[in-house]
């Protein structure tokens, strides 16, 4: 059974709000309706949706209410407390999730084969996913990352951070770095930052917008990971990304990741501007048929 795995547990500050419930298609759908709906379509059976306490109950109401019976629905949820290592307590002023690799981590008990995961407020494409379980039925050792070019996934009101790609012979990934404020400039020469260093950039690099192919050998990895970074933990608004610790892992030779250069047809809500050109793209599509 192949699972799709939903990170929706996010707050949604730089949009001003929980945009992964946003009602922004036809009939008040969600983004992760059509992720839904395209996975099944790409033959996935399970979903699992990573949420916030305080919202499972609506998102379960959503989600039923659209797919009814037609999926195995779970939902888990992502809180301070959960899979921290032994003897270990959230930062008393600590409000922010701890990030998206624990979010992932938090999701084990609902995963008992290989899981693509997804954010809520990224359209991805049916391509994207139909490629995605191809891979994963593929039975080939180690996992899978769908590649999109960088200059598909900008936004025209204001700056992004995405995951730059180092892809190299048989479409083996070598890195994945975090780039932030990415923009374009008045002649539309790309640039952003890495670790605080300018870095130039190319509409076709190659970008992770975090939807990974996995299995369940990946949680070890995130859980010792995890461990570490709260041990560690300096600031209490610090977060684990998820390609960061998939990225650490394969530069360090413990990882295999194939890149998938199927990415194509994006469209997602980073700032608030971004909604209407959300809305006009599912409005192209129409309701998401499950």
């Amino acid at each position: 059974m192949l699972h799709l795995l939903i990170l929706a547990a996010g707050l949604g500050r730089r949009f001003g709000g929980d945009k992964q419930r946003a009602p922004v298609g036809p009939g008040g759908a969600w983004i992760l309706d059509y992720t839904i709906a395209d996975a099944l379509a790409s033959g996935f059976e399970s979903v699992v949706c990573v949420v916030r306490p305080e919202i499972e109950a609506a998102v379960r109401r959503h989600i039923e209410a659209r797919f009814g019976g037609r999926i195995r629905l779970a939902l888990a949820e992502q809180t301070l407390e959960r899979a921290l290592p032994p003897g270990s307590s959230p930062p008393p002023d600590r409000l922010r999730p701890w990030g998206t690799a624990h979010a992932v981590l938090c999701a084990e008990p609902f995963i008992d084969g290989p899981f693509a995961v997804a954010n809520a407020d990224d359209l991805y494409g049916p391509w994207a996913l139909g490629a995605l379980a191809d891979a994963l039925r593929g039975g080939a050792p180690g996992w899978a990352l769908v590649a999109y070019p960088l200059g598909e996934t900008l936004s025209p009101h204001g700056a992004v951070n995405r995951g730059l790609c180092r892809v190299g012979e048989g479409d083996v990934l070598q890195a994945v770095e975090e780039v932030e404020a990415i923009r374009a400039d008045g002649s539309g020469r790309l640039s952003g930052s890495r670790k605080g260093y300018p870095v130039a950039l190319r509409r076709d690099d190659w970008i992770s917008m975090n939807l990974w192919g996995l299995d369940p050998t990946v949680f070890p990895v995130l859980r010792a990971a995890f461990e570490a970074f709260v041990r560690g933990l300096g600031s209490g608004d610090d977060e684990l990304a998820l390609p960061d610790v998939i990225g650490t892992a394969v530069t360090r030779g413990h990882a295999r990741v194939r890149a998938l250069r199927e990415g194509r047809g994006w469209v997602g809500m980073t700032h608030p501007a971004d909604r209407d050109r959300v809305a006009q793209a599912l409005a192209e599509r129409g309701e998401p048929l499950g």
